[in-house]
Parts: structure tokens; C-alpha cells; sequence
């Protein structure tokens, strides 16, 4: 037997078999590098990372859904004030009020006059045992009486709580909404006594409508009592 050559297949066949790290590793998975240092320069170690934070689970479809459908019908800001109005008519002219104070449209009916009074009251009469007291709208705007008969005459009732007040008109139109913020200044063919009760106009069938202001219009004026 030649002890050299059965020396040397024993090298060869060392040389060849894999080590214990070696045969850990997963066939087919590359080696790590080990690692370095320049010569004459320390070895640093770099300390493990730590694991990438979890990743949310996406919603579910349905809650998905949900919040674009919320996102899509939430309502956007909006500048528009509106309000229902009712149009009616005062020697040819057209006004409105908030219907929100209406509470009843009556035919026009014979008032008691109140001595002293102002002119534009006509008088007072009874409405299931309360008493309305009756303003003619012509004369507290100082218009022009016209030819505006009696006929078709309306009293619009407002209930302001503890009053009732008619406010005398030649006819009853309609109600209609309208954006408050887009109200216009009177136009200067109004009459000054006009002026002073109307909020804004508007127009509505290519008519200018002018809005009143109620509270002040139906505040009676004691400098203008009849003596």
C-alpha cells in the first residue's frame, strides 16, 4: 500500500468537505461577507437594526367606501342666506315679507277706526277673539293711491306673539325663496318715505320686489299721530 498517495486523497478530501457554519447555510443561499478593517485600523461591529415598524392593515372595502362616500356628501361652506318670501301688491308696486310671520291671508273686512290714530292705521277688529290691528300699507310708504280699488283686497295676518297686525294689500301673489345676501340697494325711483322701510329689493318675472322691513314697519310712529 503507498502511504502518499493515500495521504493525499485524505487532503483532497478535506479540502473539499464542507464546515459545520457551511453546512448550516441553506443550499443555494449566498455567504455573508465577513467583515473587514483596513490594516492598522479597529474593527467595527455594526449593532443590529432594528425591525421595520408593522404596516397598518388596510380598511376593509366597505369602511373604505363609506368614509369617500361621508367625504363626498359633507356639505360645503356656503355665503347664501335663504329665506321664503310672500309677494304681494301695494298700488301697482310688488313687496314681500317673510312668510315665516304670516299667519293667515284673510279678505280685506270693515276695521274700527282708533281715534287719533295715524293714518296709516286703519282701524282694529276681531279675529277669534283677538284683536288685529289693521295697517294700510299705501299710506305708511307714502304711495300714491291710484286707482287701487277695494276689490280683491287681502288683510295678511302676522303673528308676532303676543300682537297680531293685518297688513292691508291689494293682491296676493306668491312665495318665492330668495338669497338675502344677494338683495340690491332701492333704486332712486323710490319714494324717500319708501325708502326708509325697505330692506333690499330683488326680482323675480322681471319685476323689482322690494323686501320690507317688518319690524320697522310695524312700529308705530307716535311723531306721526294725528291730533
Amino acid at each position: 500500500m503507498d502511504l502518499a498517495k493515500i495521504r493525499k486523497k485524505a487532503k483532497a478530501a478535506a479540502a473539499q468537505a464542507p464546515t459545520e457554519s457551511e453546512a448550516a447555510q441553506e443550499p443555494g443561499e449566498p455567504k455573508p461577507a465577513e467583515p473587514t478593517a483596513a490594516k492598522g485600523e479597529p474593527l467595527l461591529i455594526q449593532p443590529a437594526t432594528s425591525a421595520a415598524p408593522p404596516t397598518p392593515d388596510p380598511l376593509p372595502q366597505e369602511d373604505a367606501r363609506s368614509v369617500e362616500n361621508a367625504l363626498e356628501d359633507a356639505p360645503e361652506a356656503s355665503s347664501s342666506r335663504l329665506e321664503k318670501l310672500l309677494i304681494f301688491r301695494l298700488a301697482g308696486r310688488r313687496y314681500a315679507i317673510p312668510i315665516s310671520d304670516v299667519s293667515q291671508i284673510i279678505d280685506a273686512r270693515q276695521a274700527t277706526p282708533i281715534p287719533h290714530a295715524p293714518k296709516y292705521v286703519r282701524g282694529i277688529f276681531s279675529l277669534r277673539g283677538r284683536i288685529v290691528l289693521v295697517l294700510d300699507g299705501v299710506a305708511r310708504l307714502g304711495l300714491p293711491a291710484g286707482n287701487a280699488g277695494e276689490e280683491g283686497a287681502k288683510v295678511v295676518v302676522l303673528d308676532l306673539g303676543e300682537e297680531l297686525f293685518g297688513l292691508y294689500a291689494h293682491g296676493i301673489e306668491q312665495v318665492v325663496e330668495v338669497d338675502l345676501n344677494a338683495l340690491e340697494a332701492p333704486p332712486e325711483s323710490f319714494l324717500p318715505q319708501e325708502q326708509e322701510f325697505v330692506e333690499g329689493v330683488f326680482h323675480h318675472r322681471d319685476r323689482t320686489v322690494a323686501l320690507l322691513n317688518l319690524p320697522l314697519f310695524l312700529a308705530l310712529d307716535s311723531s306721526r299721530r294725528e291730533t
